[in-house]
């Protein structure tokens, strides 16, 4: 009995907002209503939903956008339970907007609860546009949160309720709970004018014009020539000729044949492998062919690293003595 008076109090309190309604609160009162649905008490669940209610339209915070659709949502459930189911069904609407992959749990009501079948009509019913609460209206200054996102204009979905909230410049906070896009005057304004584009815009005085050149007098007839301009830089041509080295050729042929010699030495090396994996028995003859399939394969990889860096050489050859060389970076 006491924490029921306790609870019908704060009802009576948060509709004429006697007394400022924290966050803190509004928690204990989520909870209450979610304990309720969870118990199976109706009753009590939409009394603990209409202080629920109430009290948000009193907050003094600004209530995080994590805990908005969880706190809609109980409130709608708990309107349901305690027999407000139209209205209770708009709150569910927004709630479902808001997050539109919740379904309740066992945990949450029991699988037979009128709840569930009203919440899935307010879930088909959620996708609706917002409409502007008037033409040529704007939102004072400050920041303006409705259902815990922020907006710029004063524009809502009409088919719900909604909690709106606004912080001014010096850091107050105002709450109300509004039906569709009825917003208060209190934080409505006349939008500033927008520019229609038609406007002639004035013109700007043209620069005056500056003294013509004096042309350069003609040559009278029968006068020698004058000297000729000098010629551009986009008039001067140069063909340059590439000089390929005679060696050139040469050098990356021999590379080559010898990158060729060591791929057959690598084949050599390789029936060595497979002539001591097919022995058997001899066991000279599997010493002897270990140490050949290790030789040649070393050889192999010998003779390539040579024939690579001749063909090498030769390619990059191009006019000029080039010498192979070795770097050794530290």
């Amino acid at each position: 009995m006491i924490a029921l008076w306790s609870l019908l109090f704060r009802t009576a309190a948060a509709q004429d907002c006697a007394a400022p309604y924290s966050v803190d609160a509004m928690l204990d009162d989520l909870v209450a209503v979610e304990t309720f649905l969870r118990n199976d008490d109706e009753p009590n669940a939409g009394k603990a939903a209409d202080a629920l209610r109430n009290g948000l339209g009193c907050l003094n915070e600004m209530l995080p956008r994590m805990i908005v659709g969880r706190t809609l949502r109980a409130v709608g459930a708990g309107l349901v339970a305690g027999g407000e189911q139209d209205v209770g069904e708009d709150w569910l609407r927004a709630a479902a907007k808001l997050e539109p992959s919740f379904e309740f749990g066992l945990e949450d009501l029991r699988a037979d609860h009128p709840i569930r079948d009203v919440y899935a009509a307010a879930q088909r019913t959620a996708e609706t546009d917002p409409v502007m609460a008037s033409e040529g209206s704007a939102l004072t200054a400050g920041t303006t949160t409705l259902d815990g996102k922020e907006i710029e204009a004063p524009s809502a979905r009409l088919d719900q309720w909604h909690l709106l909230q606004h912080e001014g410049a010096d850091g107050g906070v105002q709450s109300w709970v509004i039906e569709g896009n009825r917003f208060p005057e209190a934080i409505l304004q006349a939008a500033a004018p927008v520019a229609s584009g038609k406007e002639k815009k004035a013109k700007e005085p043209k620069p005056p014009k500056g003294p013509k050149e004096a042309k350069a007098p003609k040559p009278p007839s029968g006068a020698p020539p004058g000297p000729r301009p000098a010629p551009s830089l986009t008039d001067q041509s140069e063909r340059i000729d590439r000089v390929r080295p005679a060696e050139k050729t040469p050098i990356m042929v021999a590379g080559g044949a010898v990158v060729v010699g060591a791929g057959a030495l690598y084949y050599l090396s390789y029936a060595a492998r497979q002539r001591f994996d097919d022995e058997q028995r001899d066991l000279g003859a599997l010493e002897k062919n270990y140490r050949q399939t290790n030789q040649l394969a070393i050889a192999a990889m010998a003779v390539l690293a040579v024939g690579g860096g001749t063909f090498t050489w030769g390619a990059i050859l191009d006019g000029g003595t080039a010498m192979p060389a070795v770097r050794v970076r530290f």
